[in-house]
């Protein structure tokens, strides 16, 4: 882990643009919402990218046509990263299992090769916390922490 300052703008709109096929195959729009030009991030690059990939194109994955993700970065006493879509939702017994190293199934497939259980190792190794909150048929959010330096 090799933790530096990452320009969150042009890191996230590179794997937007990396993902968009995959996105565009089900007419389903990422939107990045952000209120500064240039908002950086304190974490190691490989790490940051591979979470956000990971979470993005499950995402993709799991939600049905013409739906919305949507990215927003909190720049507080810390930041926080949050993935949302208003997709089908995922039910609360498979929430309090998500994170487990063998937690699967249909219904959270996993595009990147990544399980849910590495992010969080990941996010961990940055010293950050990543949380899940889902209303079945309503949306899913990720919440990811991470401390300014």
């Amino acid at each position: 882990i090799n933790k530096t300052q990452i320009n969150f703008n042009e890191l996230i709109k590179d794997i937007i643009k990396e993902l968009a096929p995959l996105a565009n195959e089900k007419n389903i729009n990422i939107v990045f919402e952000n209120q500064k030009e240039n908002s950086f991030v304190y974490a190691d690059y490989l790490s940051l990218t591979r979470i956000l990939t990971n979470l993005i194109a499950n995402s993709i994955e799991n939600i049905e046509n013409n739906k919305t993700i949507t990215i927003k970065l909190k720049d507080e006493n810390y930041t926080k990263i949050i993935i949302e879509d208003n997709g089908k939702g995922i039910d609360q017994q498979t929430i309090q299992t998500i994170f487990d190293r063998y937690s699967s199934n249909n219904k959270t497939k996993v595009v990147s090769g990544l399980g849910l259980n590495i992010v969080k190792e990941l996010v961990e190794k940055n010293d950050g916390k990543i949380s899940i909150e889902s209303e079945l048929n309503q949306f899913t959010k990720f919440e990811i922490t991470l401390n300014k330096e």
